[in-house]
């Protein structure tokens, strides 16, 4: 489903990633395919018919931490079933700061950064995934420079469905395709005008909100219901003239007060003054959607940064 030149390439490097020995750090949005692209990394290691086991960085314990460097160290260390796993950690950017000495201290023990069962056999590269910004929490001083370095020494940003329109094309004709023969046993096509749509749209939820929003979209078709009149949890028209929350962006009350209070109004004062109102709350939207990061914020609304940085001070988003 890759389609987009930077996801076609990150494809394209797995295999060799797989080879690799060195520690691996993805991080990218919530529902960016992290963990698909950990489990195909895994799949082309020597390690590939062992267990894969994802943990989150809040479960990581010191006994987690011991066990894990038992394992690593070469000292049988086995489940209950008695086969091997290869643990990968979800969410690094959360783990405790006094776990993350214990870890940094394993991985400075082991000779080689793989998840291996034995101290001169690595078998499977050490995998980490980040959800957050793990470089703003290094900058903060929440997560430790020198784990982060020891942990990034490959790195792998997946990026997000929004401003790649190949990616959202590709997947969504996926989807449909997919639960057509699944349901119906046929193959289901979407609109060009849906599919233009899709792509108007931010997807904030990004892979498994696009799968759900396809799905429901094919079920609703399969009932008889037009695929072209259809809408999702998007909220997104297929004609696209609705977007999520624009009919709540200008308050009609508010509107009948303002004419009320200023009898000399003119549309063009009044539209200057709506319109900065709805820019106030889209760039607050975006701020929202970026966790304040004003960077990301200005990438996702196609502005300058400091464009981004001027306006939201004046409208004292920041």
């Amino acid at each position: 489903m890759a389609a987009s030149a930077e996801r076609k390439k990150l494809m394209q490097e797995l295999p060799l990633l797989g080879l690799f020995m060195e520690t691996i750090l993805i991080q990218g949005e919530n529902g960016v395919g992290k963990k698909c692209i950990a489990e195909a990394i895994h799949g082309f290691s020597v390690a590939k018919d062992d267990e894969l086991e994802f943990i989150d960085a809040k479960d990581v314990s010191g006994k987690w931490i011991r066990e894990t460097g038992k394992r690593l160290l070469g000292v049988r260390c086995s489940d209950r079933n008695g086969s091997s796993t290869v643990k990968i950690i979800e969410n690094i950017e959360n783990l405790p700061l006094p776990v993350q000495s214990q870890l940094l201290l394993l991985m400075e023990s082991v000779n080689g950064d793989g998840m291996g069962k034995n101290k001169n056999e690595v078998s499977a590269p050490f995998i980490t995934l980040a959800g957050g910004d793990l470089d703003a929490s290094v900058q903060s001083g929440a997560f430790r420079k020198d784990l982060y370095h020891r942990l990034s020494v490959l790195k792998l940003t997946i990026p997000p469905l929004c401003g790649h329109d190949e990616d959202i094309c590709a997947m969504a004709e996926h989807f449909a395709a997919r639960y057509g023969i699944r349901s119906n046993g046929g193959i289901c096509r979407l609109p060009e005008a849906v599919v233009a749509n899709f792509t108007a749209y931010h997807w904030p939820g990004n892979i498994p909100e696009l799968k759900q929003t396809v799905t429901q979209m094919v079920s609703a078709a399969q009932q008889g219901k037009c695929l072209e009149h259809a809408s999702g949890p998007c909220n997104c028209s297929i004609n696209g003239q609705e977007k999520r929350g624009v009919g709540a962006w200008i308050d009609a009350e508010d509107i009948h007060r303002y004419l009320q209070e200023n009898s000399d109004i003119s549309l063009k004062k009044a539209k200057t003054r709506y319109a900065a109102k709805v820019e106030k709350k889209i760039m607050k939207a975006a701020l929202a959607h970026t966790n304040g990061n004003c960077k990301k914020a200005s990438v996702l609304l196609n502005i300058s940064y400091k464009s981004m940085l001027n306006k939201a001070k004046v409208y004292r988003l920041v």
